[in-house]
């Protein structure tokens, strides 16, 4: 894929849930990203990349702390959350953020289909 090489892929099968596996890619023998998991939901299996979720800061008078968008209540204050997440250039506010993720269709597919087979590869050997 253009000048990228999976110099190592290390699959911990976990098998709970829609959950297959979770992967770590190694690029180039330079850039390592973890916490891949591998889904399979719905007869489809895909990748999700590693993120964290939205934070907004509470709204509270005299609070002003940054939690989770999903709180119901500030845990510094204890007043109601009403938090929304930062609105993107889209109108969309996500719930999720990825902090690792392919550019494209192409690179995605790439690396989906390479932990796939390592998936297959490890499970397999078991």
């Amino acid at each position: 894929m253009n000048g990228l090489i999976l110099s190592e892929i290390t699959i911990t099968p976990i098998g709970r849930g829609v959950v297959l596996a979770y992967a770590k890619v190694c690029l180039n023998s330079a850039i390592m990203i973890d916490d891949i998991k591998l889904i399979k939901a719905d007869g489809k299996t895909f990748i999700s990349m590693p993120g964290k979720r939205a934070r907004a800061v509470c709204r509270n008078p005299g609070c002003e702390m940054t939690i989770e968008c999903e709180m119901p209540y500030c845990p510094f204050c204890g007043g109601p959350a009403g938090f929304e997440p930062p609105e993107t250039e889209s109108g969309k506010r996500p719930r999720h953020f990825d902090n690792v993720h392919p550019v494209s269709a192409a690179a995605r597919e790439w690396l989906k289909t390479a932990i796939i087979l390592e998936y297959d590869k490890v499970v397999n050997r078991a």
